[in-house]
């Protein structure tokens, strides 16, 4: 039955954080640590 429901991730309780928001934070955090992992390693 809860398989069944989308999920819904809640963020300080009152704005739901959509499937399309999570990846576009998810490719937004991958982006900035391959960034910063490229400057650590040509150092």
């Amino acid at each position: 039955m809860a398989a069944s429901r989308p999920l819904e991730i809640t963020v300080g309780k009152i704005s739901k954080l959509s499937k399309q928001m999570l990846v576009q934070v998810l490719n937004g955090t991958y982006g900035l640590l391959n960034l910063l992992y490229h400057f650590h390693s040509t150092q």
